[in-house]
């Protein structure tokens, strides 16, 4: 028995300089400025408790919480430990969007309108403005906001987000 990854899933990073100036929508966003860079990343690895996630869900066990608007979150981190089927969260040292002190791990809600379904394909889309997620990108997921579906290792790394920029993280997942 084959087995090959289920899905097929692209990670894309638009990275946007505002000169750390709040931009007040994504429509603005994506409307006003160009990105000055595009980062387009393929592959991942589906977590253990990802596929069991996606098990419960397609059987109606259980009351499993959907990767939905309401749920989902886009992770990011500055880990750059290897991926592992059984890992459950990112690997970055320290608690999530801590703001006082230095961080290294951030997760984010959907923006308005995501995730959405394109040509067959699920795709979450996550705004992180520029006072959020300031450290190098190295890793990132995606979460039903209690159970990590999915971690990649970017190597070499996105890049570091500064206070001058605001990202934009789009995830397409299309089930083959």
């Amino acid at each position: 028995m084959s087995h090959a990854n289920p899905y097929q899933i692209k990670w894309t990073v638009e990275k946007y300089s505002t000169g750390g100036l709040a931009i007040p929508s994504l429509t603005e966003l994506e409307g006003d400025l160009k990105p000055y860079e595009r980062v387009e990343i393929d592959s991942n690895m589906m977590l253990n408790q990802g596929r069991d996630l996606l098990n419960n869900m397609l059987m109606g066990s259980g009351s499993p919480t959907p990767l939905s608007a309401a749920n989902a979150l886009v992770h990011v981190g500055n880990s750059s430990l290897a991926e592992a089927k059984t890992q459950t969260e990112l690997q970055a040292a320290g608690v999530y969007n801590d703001t006082s002190g230095t961080p290294m791990k951030w997760k984010k809600g959907m923006e308005s309108g995501f995730p959405q379904v394109v040509n067959g394909a699920i795709r979450y889309k996550a705004r992180f403005l520029s006072a959020e997620a300031n450290f190098a990108w190295n890793e990132f997921g995606v979460s039903n906001g209690t159970l990590l579906f999915n971690r990649k290792v970017a190597s070499p790394s996105i890049g570091t987000k500064t206070v001058e920029d605001e990202w934009v993280f789009s995830v397409e997942l299309n089930f083959v």
